[in-house]
């Protein structure tokens, strides 16, 4: 785990048209853009209102996530909720990125992919295939056309249709549950060495969260995912 900072700090971004609110109160419910950026670097962490799939078309890039370190390059993407702190730094001075950002209302996916993109399942961080890469540029390409042009029905379902079609690709991956599992596993095998280790002190959740870099409520769901108990009762 790379500790960037010494004082990670979360704050809410408020960019763009992605605030939770304002997402519900537009007719598309969501938010969709796309950037080149020849010097991408977000120094600090920071977390949306609203769940997101941020996708690298091309270029590297490092994307922490939550205090782990991934690296981007031209396929991958991720899903993240609320709760998941992230940051970007570039790789090279030369480097050059393209990337799709997609936030959007729960309200518009179908139950049974909004199950897997719950607030226990996430981030889901993936390298999508060749065919899969094609597809899913050309639905974000496909938003991004709905998202300009004036309101209509048509584009409305259109446009719910393809984020459910992105979500369904990006989460029936079998290699994305099995990397998560065991990001997630080594994680809290790392936290558990350190609280045997620290019995004497007064030990927190909120100690452990700021100790490791990780969000208070991200840590408190991994835990119990893994442990099968709340650290309180551990």
């Amino acid at each position: 785990m790379d500790k960037l900072n010494s004082n990670i700090t979360a704050d809410i971004i408020n960019a763009g048209g992605y605030l939770k609110e304002a997402l519900e109160n537009t007719a598309y419910k969501f938010y969709v853009e796309t950037e080149i950026m020849s010097n991408l670097e977000i120094p600090h962490y920071h977390r949306h209102e609203t769940t997101g799939i941020e996708y690298i078309a091309e270029g590297k890039c490092a994307h922490y996530i939550n205090g782990d370190k991934y690296h981007f390059d031209s396929g991958c993407a991720c899903v993240m909720s609320t709760v998941d702190i992230h940051r970007f730094k570039k790789v090279s001075e030369d480097n050059e990125i393209r990337a799709y950002y997609l936030y959007f209302s729960d309200s518009i996916i179908i139950q049974e992919l909004l199950n897997c993109i719950s607030y226990n399942n996430l981030p889901i961080v993936t390298r999508v295939s060749r065919e899969i890469k094609e597809k899913l540029e050309s639905y974000f390409q496909e938003l991004l056309s709905i998202y300009k042009s004036p309101y209509s029905l048509k584009n409305k379902l259109i446009a719910k249709l393809r984020i459910n079609e992105i979500i369904m690709l990006l989460t029936t991956d079998s290699e994305i549950l099995e990397v998560k599992h065991r990001t997630s596993q080594k994680r809290i095998t790392t936290i558990l060495s350190y609280v045997r280790e620290n019995l004497s002190e007064p030990i927190s959740v909120e100690s452990i969260a700021n100790e490791f870099h990780l969000n208070h409520d991200y840590f408190s769901r991994i835990f119990i995912k893994e442990t099968g108990k709340t650290f309180n009762e551990y």
